[in-house]
């Protein structure tokens, strides 16, 4: 089965044991959703019996009533993960975090834990309805894309910078104005009314605009910002990192402060706050580590 570019067993209700060597070079979706006979042991854990030498594209693993994954998915590193409406799993085994783009695991009601942290700037994360699931360290600690997860405001303890509505203004230091970009992490706080039963493509769009006592102003191209968003339960955070380009000099310009709006085409947004990322020139965004200790005065 070398040539293999798909395997498709979605609503196979009888099938119990997952044991085919998934060995294909061109092997790109694997779909096991609607079995609702497998359970965790159901696909062999030694990573030997599922040697899969590219990583695969799409592996489904939705509408499930197992309570834990093969840790043999370290071995098949799933570009695509989805594990939607899988309500009686209750943890996520290690995942190979350099292939992995996208996680869906949305309406995973019994989900409490998650064996490591995301570490790669470029995976997105949908944790929608998960009311369970532990969020500090997701939140603290992970690097991501973007991340959708329950919430019922923006947290203080990691967004020093807040304010009802959809947008804020924060008082800036001259060092943020040295580097080439002004980096922050953002969290929004979307309500529940305005989102569809169904997956919908959405864009939201950051504003940026320094401020001067004199009335000068600067005002950095928008950022705009692909999310998928589906039906959620209550109310919900968006995460995500922004970079502004600055142009040079800045410092000398006198801009004491900065005005962020954000705009959101399919969720009303409730609440938003920002972290600034240290003004220096290694920081990057999605390095949880490097977010600055200074401005943070709430807003």
């Amino acid at each position: 089965m070398t040539g293999l570019t798909g395997l498709f067993m979605s609503g196979c209700s009888k099938l119990t044991r997952i044991s085919i060597y998934l060995n294909s070079k061109h092997l790109e979706d694997v779909d096991f959703s609607l079995c609702c006979a497998l359970t965790g042991d159901s696909w062999h854990d030694d990573p030997q019996v599922v040697p899969v030498p590219n990583p695969i594209g799409d592996l489904d693993m939705s509408d499930n009533t197992f309570t834990r994954l093969p840790h043999s998915l370290v071995s098949i590193k799933p570009q695509e993960l989805n594990i939607g409406n899988c309500r009686k799993l209750v943890s996520l085994p290690e995942l190979q975090a350099s292939s992995l783009k996208i996680l869906r695991a949305q309406d995973c009601e019994s989900l409490e834990s998650i064996s490591h942290l995301f570490r790669n700037p470029e995976t997105i994360l949908h944790f929608i309805n998960c009311f369970k699931l532990e969020q500090e360290s997701l939140i603290r600690s992970s690097v991501f894309k973007y991340m959708i997860l329950p919430g019922g405001q923006v947290p203080p303890e990691y967004f020093t910078h807040r304010a009802s509505g959809s947008y804020l203004t924060i008082p800036l230091l001259e060092s943020f104005l040295h580097g080439s970009f002004l980096r922050f992490k953002a969290c929004l706080l979307i309500d529940t009314d305005s989102t569809k039963p169904t997956w919908v493509k959405s864009i939201i769009r950051v504003c940026c605009l320094l401020k001067g006592s004199q009335g000068n102003h600067f005002h950095s191209s928008d950022l705009h910002i692909l999310i998928f968003v589906t039906r959620l339960l209550d109310r919900h955070l968006a995460i995500f990192d922004c970079s502004f380009p600055l142009g040079n000099p800045l410092a000398d310009s006198n801009y004491d402060a900065v005005e962020i709006k954000f705009g959101w085409d399919a969720c009303e947004i409730k609440e938003c706050g920002i972290q600034f990322f240290s003004p220096s020139s290694d920081s990057q965004p999605g390095d949880a580590n490097k977010l600055s200790e200074e401005n943070s005065v709430d807003s």
